[in-house]
Order: structure tokens, then C-alpha cells, then sequence
């Protein structure tokens, strides 16, 4: 009975374990992730400088 006991504890430990990383990839897939993206891509634009090229010019 003991070993059954533990086993159940075991498993609802891991139920629980689960649901919390279902929580936070959720989170961070919804509200983080964007967030560190708008950011990445506004710091991207401020230190991309605005040179007057065309994009044939580049490639030659």
C-alpha cells in the first residue's frame, strides 16, 4: 500500500509539474516573446543606419 501511495504522489506531482510549464510556455508565447521581439526590432532600426541605396545597387 505504501509503494502505491508514493506512486500516486508521484504521478499527481508530475500533473502538476506539467500544467505549470503549460502555464508559462503560454505566457511567454503570448506576452513575452512578442514584447522581446517589438524591442528587438525597434533597437534593429535604430542602429541600422538610412543609406540612400537601391537594392540592384547592393547586390552588384
Amino acid at each position: 500500500m505504501n509503494q502505491f501511495n508514493r506512486a500516486v504522489l508521484e504521478f499527481e506531482k508530475f500533473t502538476e509539474i506539467a500544467s505549470n510549464a503549460g502555464r508559462t510556455l503560454c505566457l511567454v508565447g503570448k506576452q513575452y516573446k512578442p514584447q522581446a521581439l517589438s524591442k528587438v526590432e525597434e533597437l534593429k532600426q535604430k542602429i541600422t543606419p538610412l543609406l540612400p541605396f537601391e537594392e540592384d545597387e547592393m547586390q552588384a
